[in-house]
């Protein structure tokens, strides 16, 4: 069973097409992005705010 699994993966990374410049162009691309957007949305969730909003009176400390 494991040679068949072997010989078929051999077989498909025969087959398998690479990637082009414009596949490695948007991949890093979209990437970098959703690294980005992680990295920010963490910063802005731990980071502390440097001022307490002004609420109306009985709604904070």
């Amino acid at each position: 069973m494991l040679a068949l699994i072997q010989e078929a993966a051999a077989k498909q990374a025969e087959q398998a097409p690479e990637l082009t410049t414009g596949g490695w162009t948007m991949m890093i691309l979209s990437i970098g992005f959703v690294g980005t957007l992680v990295f920010c949305c963490y910063k802005k969730i731990l980071t502390s705010p440097n001022d307490e909003p002004d609420l109306p009176g009985g709604l904070g400390p």
